[in-house]
């Protein structure tokens, strides 16, 4: 007996349905990697701010989970498209962003319209579209306007130091009504003094080595 193409397609759809045990199980190792993406970060920060040093081993294990928790965040934008509170969950949620937000350039700018368009609309946090906005500025050479980025100052050599500094903003004077508005808790400079980093208004846009 022959199956209409149409009836095949319905069949193919319900399966990858958000009640199917492959949603669920996405779902669940996406909202395990947040906890251990979180949890190497605040390691990390608690280290380098007890020493001014970055512990490289941190930093190769942070990479190791970022790159097992991109596996099933892209396999779950592929089925299912980007999340959204009411759907998902705010936990999935946070996780595909934060997963994406630690993945590359390329990735951000492909999710970025759509994070944003959820998060306009109550469905995603006005935050992380924010700080993922920001990265993306800061990534191709330009002023942020949120704020939210931070950068590691060069030596005379051109080699990365740890001392950080907030990457030019494109409005230091609007700024922090921005943030406001974004649902930050923090002006510029309290967060720059948080993250133990410099923040000057006139700062100009690094040149290349």
């Amino acid at each position: 007996m022959r199956i209409p193409i149409l009836m095949i397609l319905t069949i193919i759809i319900c399966s990858c349905g958000k009640n199917s045990k492959d949603y669920n199980a996405l779902k669940e190792q996406i909202e395990l990697g947040l906890d251990k993406d979180q949890e190497i970060r605040k390691k990390f920060m608690d280290k380098y701010q007890e020493t001014g040093n970055i512990d490289l081993e941190l930093n190769r294990r942070m990479g190791q989970i970022d790159s097992i928790n991109q596996i099933y965040a892209f396999r779950f934008l592929d089925i299912y498209g980007y999340p959204k509170y009411s759907e998902d969950g705010r936990k999935l949620c946070e996780g595909i962003f934060y997963i994406l937000q630690h993945s590359n350039q390329q990735n951000m700018k492909k999710y970025v319209d759509e994070l944003k368009e959820a998060a306009f609309k109550g469905e995603a946090s006005l935050t992380h579209y924010a700080l993922m906005k920001d990265r993306i500025l800061m990534n191709d050479g330009n002023k942020q306007i949120y704020g939210s980025q931070l950068s590691s100052y060069k030596d005379k050599n051109g080699h990365i130091t740890n001392n950080f500094f907030v990457w030019p903003i494109k409005d230091p004077t609007k700024v922090d009504s921005l943030r406001k508005a974004m649902g930050f808790k923090t002006t510029v400079a309290e967060y720059a003094k948080q993250m133990n980093a410099e923040y000057n208004v006139d700062e100009t846009l690094p040149t290349s080595n």
